[in-house]
């Protein structure tokens, strides 16, 4: 199983985990958070994925019946972050009460992107600029949607 889920993250087998355990027949959290240096933008935003899947791995996460951010929503998360630019600005990362993983681009509170990555590979993002608003969803497999950058460079433009 856990050859399986590193591979599902794109981690390579000889990297060692930080532990692995079984807790109640279920995979704990950490098991599919492999240790990630934050020496940079991009490690810095690894690791805080990597902190919100621990903190949100399990079903009532916030106290108010939150559904568990899964391992898929994770593997499809982390695999968003990956295929952002060089450069681009860094977004924010939580979880949503639905287990999705969210990025949130903010330059004020009147240009603000907010993207949530489902575990089925799909995007759903909405946009304030000022008075103008903007969403959708959209799906995305290899690459972040040109729509979505296009949307943080616009929110970052300015």
């Amino acid at each position: 199983m856990v050859l399986a889920l590193t591979a599902l993250m794109g981690v390579t087998p000889s990297v060692t985990l930080p532990y692995s355990r079984f807790t109640e027949g279920r995979m704990d959290c950490a098991e599919v958070c492999p240790a990630i240096p934050a020496s940079s933008p991009a490690g810095t935003s690894l690791a805080e994925l990597n902190d919100v899947m621990l903190d949100c791995c399990r079903d009532d996460w916030d106290g108010y019946g939150a559904k568990a951010v899964s391992i898929h929503a994770f593997a499809a998360a982390k695999r968003f972050l990956e295929s952002l630019p060089p450069g681009f600005p860094i977004p924010s990362i939580s979880a949503d009460p639905e287990g999705c993983v969210t990025f949130e681009w903010r330059k004020s509170s009147r240009r603000v992107l907010l993207v949530s990555v489902h575990p089925n590979f799909r995007v759903d993002y909405a946009a304030i600029f000022g008075t103008a608003k903007q969403y959708g969803s959209e799906p995305f497999f290899t690459e972040a949607p040109e729509s979505l950058k296009s949307i943080v460079r616009r929110i970052f433009s300015a």
